[in-house]
């Protein structure tokens, strides 16, 4: 049953660095970071580093495509929740992975996730940006240390820089968890 499991998160891992590799469309001639320079003044860089053991996994995934907004506040991504339960104190890592497409200079799309409504580490992330005429294939994680014993929700949301749409297709959710 464990030498299943180590199979199966490693199999998940692979896949997702797999689809992240792979381009679905024409390379992004992307050469700067496409962070606007306010956005960087007001979230000061921090990392979080640690260890955790986390032995369980919960996922959703789906074939859905087309899932856009336009709303330059984050909104939920329909279908992107997991719930799962922990029995003691540990970390929880979400990995957000689907094709993204935000298409025309200056355009950009950012996603975020919280864990019973707390924001993640990082707090946000830039999914694309930029894109020409196809969408591409992107992936993020998302960390939370100190998640206690109980019944969690992580939800996955997504927003527009500019109010034009943005759109993700086939998204899936992965969390691993204690």
């Amino acid at each position: 049953m464990r030498r299943n499991r180590i199979v199966w998160v490693a199999l998940t891992m692979f896949s997702v660095m797999a689809i992240a590799g792979v381009a679905f469309g024409a390379a992004r001639g992307a050469t700067r970071s496409g962070l606007p320079r306010a956005h960087q003044a007001v979230h000061p860089a921090a990392s979080v580093t640690g260890t955790c053991k986390a032995a369980k996994v919960s996922f959703t995934t789906n074939d859905v495509t087309s899932i856009s907004t336009a709303s330059t506040s984050y909104v939920a991504i329909p279908g992107m929740s997991v719930s799962f339960n922990t029995t003691g104190t540990s970390c929880a890592v979400a990995t957000f992975s689907a094709y993204a497409f935000a298409q025309g200079a200056g355009q950009l799309e950012y996603v975020t996730a919280t864990l019973d409504g707390r924001g993640s580490s990082p707090t946000e992330s830039q999914f694309t940006a930029e894109d020409g005429t196809l969408a591409t294939a992107h992936s993020v994680q998302f960390v939370w240390t100190g998640v206690g014993p109980g019944a969690h929700t992580v939800v996955v949301y997504f927003k527009s820089l500019t109010g034009n749409s943005v759109f993700v297709h086939r998204p899936s959710l992965v969390v691993d968890h204690k």
